[in-house]
């Protein structure tokens, strides 16, 4: 462009110069041809200027487009997720309904006793279910105290503390070339079969040995959800900070804000879970998130008003 305004100065310059120094008829034919290049001159100009425009523009919807990819890998993972689980309870149910038909499922006898899933080896413990990114609605008891019982939990600062319970696999601790895709699809899986410590492991090595992956904030996220299935709500509770002060415009914030509500309720600690419930319905509204904060936003003052 700047070549182009180059030569139509100089146009400009040279049709004065005739101007002033040619009066003969061949004079004035030139002074017509150097007013026509110049006028040529400054339409491609402007045809440069429409240019620039248009290509600032595709370069925005390219912007967009690629934030778009983004979100429906995310929703493709999760759905992932969806199908293993789905999978997994269908042989469930298959088991179940053969055993009461007297029925054998390839060679094993359907009265031979069934394994105890992981869920029933927890006890007590609630364990949320891993077919969905979202956390559960907050269940309120019909007939709760007036104030919350206290919970003694610990208060470390956020990102310095590790659990010591749970050990690392022999078989991570190997130093091999990995792909970053591949060792984030294993960590996937295992969290599909409910194998919430070893999932645990395996996303914070992953988040550590790749930290600049596109997989390091989900695979944060999901670091934080095995801390809730293992009953671990403080420590998830600072997982999920560590996402959100880290990424704080990933896509999965608003579903990380709705899980830090729940396991704060769960910690006991309503008045905190009431502040991140709003944060996410006033910074996301139209999110799936918020629309879930909303009825737990409801419950939680219903209980704090009685």
């Amino acid at each position: 462009m700047k070549i182009v305004r180059c030569i139509s100065f100089g146009l400009v310059f040279l049709f004065i110069f005739l101007t002033t120094s040619c009066g003969t008829t061949g004079g004035k034919q030139v002074e017509t041809v150097i007013y026509d290049m110049h006028r040529r001159v400054t339409k491609l100009d402007k045809g440069f200027d429409g240019i620039n425009t248009t290509f600032a523009d595709l370069s925005v919807k390219l912007q967009e487009n690629e934030q778009a990819m983004k979100s429906l890998q995310s929703v493709i993972e999760e759905n992932q997720v969806k199908i293993s689980q789905l999978s997994k309870d269908l042989n469930e149910l298959k088991t179940t309904l053969y055993r009461h038909l007297n029925l054998s499922i390839g060679g094993v006898s359907a009265t031979s006793p069934i394994s105890r899933t992981p869920r029933e080896a927890m006890g007590k413990v609630e364990i949320l279910p891993p077919s969905s990114a979202q956390a559960p609605p907050i269940q309120v008891p019909p007939s709760a105290p007036t104030t919350p019982p206290k919970t003694a939990v610990p208060t470390p600062s956020i990102g310095t503390t590790q659990p010591q319970t749970i050990a690392e696999p022999p078989s991570l601790q190997a130093t091999t070339t990995i792909d970053p895709r591949e060792d984030y699809n294993e960590a996937q899986k295992l969290f599909a079969n409910e194998k919430y410590e070893e999932a645990f492991v395996r996303f914070d090595k992953h988040i550590k040995m790749f930290p600049t992956q596109e997989s390091t904030p989900n695979a944060i996220f999901w670091k934080a959800k095995c801390l809730m299935n293992l009953n671990k709500h403080q420590e998830a509770v600072q997982e999920f900070d560590v996402l959100k002060s880290n990424y704080p415009n990933h896509q999965k914030i608003p579903t990380a804000l709705q899980n830090q509500a729940v396991a704060y309720s769960r910690l006991g600690q309503n008045d905190k879970a009431i502040q991140i419930l709003k944060e996410l319905i006033d910074k996301y509204p139209l999110s799936a998130a918020a629309e879930q904060a909303r009825s737990d936003l409801e419950k939680l003052q219903s209980l704090s008003n009685r």
